[in-house]
């Protein structure tokens, strides 16, 4: 089994409170999820996997590079990171402190068998995987000061969203194959596909809240669609394309609320179904073999962020509002450039 060391982006989906500061402060705590995929020879490559796909991961960066696989193929990933935070003071104003933080974990990070055969004098390969996608581990404990008062936030979330993901493979000619993958975001996939936190906000004046959120009962689809091509026979062109997609699910939300003057012990529970779209993410490669035991290779990808979107988790706010930023702000594309060898 290859083990990984990666550090994972983590995505929050707009905190719930009843206190107004709090839609202030979740852009503390909220950034962007990045689609990547699975594999220690992939990450190997920094990424830069487009235009190798050589092997059983190839579903989940570029379909059609799984042409290259001769034989019956199973690959079990496992994932391992672990991520140190340390901040700095970034509001004067409000005199905040953020603990420097490290936290991590172990997962199945991807599981797949792959076949190769042939119909018509053309060559096929499918597969069958699971791919855990997103991974939602994060501790961040902060304090800062308004008007006399000193707030602590504590907050803590785990779990993670996986797809079971069919691919299939077809070599249109010698040179060219072509390629797809179906990711099924759904909610039998269990512990696997769930995700839950909880935010302690605690006052220097006597008040304090408990906010705990379960996200689960995940459902969608999307596809992934590759191309490969060999014009050279040291050069390989390739492209993937993630089309953007819709995934619907359940939150359970239990908040409970101390005020201590007057003295008042609020709780609530609360049930929704919610959506979050997740954006398109194309990618583009150069692979160039420079001898038998060196190739190196190029990655371009786009992601476009500001069709990250969700409903809105805050009072006062109504519509899709950005899933990064908690508001309707517009977020820019992120384009990452990626170079690898081996």
């Amino acid at each position: 089994m290859a083990c990984v060391c990666s550090l994972h982006l983590i995505v929050l989906l707009g905190a719930t409170s009843i206190l107004e500061a709090q839609t202030q402060i979740s852009s503390l705590i909220a950034s962007a999820p990045m689609p990547i995929g699975s594999g220690a020879r992939a990450l190997g490559y920094n990424g830069a996997f487009t235009a190798i796909a050589d092997d059983a991961t190839a579903a989940s960066w570029n379909p059609a590079g799984l042409i290259q696989l001769e034989m019956p193929e199973i690959a079990v990933v496992g994932s391992f990171f672990n991520r140190t935070e340390e901040y700095d003071q970034k509001n004067p104003a409000w005199r905040l402190t953020v603990a420097d933080g490290s936290f991590g974990g172990f997962d199945l990070n991807y599981l797949s068998a792959v076949y190769p055969f042939s119909i018509l004098r053309r060559n096929i390969v499918i597969s069958f995987s699971y791919q855990r996608l997103y991974e939602f581990r994060r501790e961040l404990n902060f304090s800062f000061e308004r008007d006399g008062i000193i707030d602590t936030v504590d907050f803590h979330q785990e779990g993670g969203l996986g797809t079971l993901s069919p691919a299939i493979a077809i070599q249109v000619v010698p040179w060219l194959s072509l390629g797809a993958t179906l990711n099924v975001w759904i909610d039998e996939l269990g512990s696997s596909n769930a995700f839950q936190r909880e935010l302690i906000w605690t006052r220097s004046d006597g008040n304090w809240e408990t906010t705990r959120e379960r996200f689960e009962n995940t459902s969608g689809l999307n596809a992934t669609f590759g191309i490969m091509a060999r014009p050279l026979d040291k050069i390989t062109l390739a492209a993937s394309l993630d089309l953007p997609f819709r995934v619907d699910m359940d939150v359970d939300r239990w908040t409970e609320v101390f005020i201590p003057d007057p003295e008042q012990h609020i709780t609530r529970d609360e049930q929704e179904r919610i959506f979050v779209d997740f954006p398109l993410s194309v990618s583009f490669g150069l692979a160039w073999r420079v001898s038998d035991s060196f190739t190196t290779a190029l990655d371009y990808s786009f992601t476009d962020w500001d069709a990250f979107r969700t409903q809105s988790a805050f009072d006062g706010i109504e519509g899709e509002v950005s899933a990064i930023t908690g508001d309707k702000s517009s977020v820019e594309p992120t384009h990452t450039v990626r170079l690898g060898a081996e």
